[in-house]
């Protein structure tokens, strides 16, 4: 009975790992890009994709999650003409 209840808690942490791991947060000053075995799938949090900022779900072993900073991307400044009054 004792050793059932050590594989039984093993198991049970075990699980309770790969749960934990399946989960990742992506705030909303960042992007996240969802890697399967090397591979994009998807980008979240940025303005093409459907998938925003928040809890997400990604297979455990499989999926990598690459975190990017989201401030100042596609910000672009017009050229402005300075002229020296020299």
């Amino acid at each position: 009975m004792q050793r059932l209840l050590i594989i039984g808690g093993v198991a049970a942490a075990l699980l309770l790992i790969v749960i934990a791991n399946a989960f990742y947060i992506v705030r909303v000053d960042q992007q996240a890009i969802v890697l399967r075995f090397g591979e994009a799938q998807y980008v979240v949090n940025s303005d093409a994709s459907q998938a925003k900022a928040g809890l997400h779900f990604k297979w455990p072993v499989v999926d990598d999650v690459r975190f990017y900073d989201r401030r100042n991307l596609g910000y672009d400044l017009e050229s402005q003409e300075i002229i020296a009054a020299d």
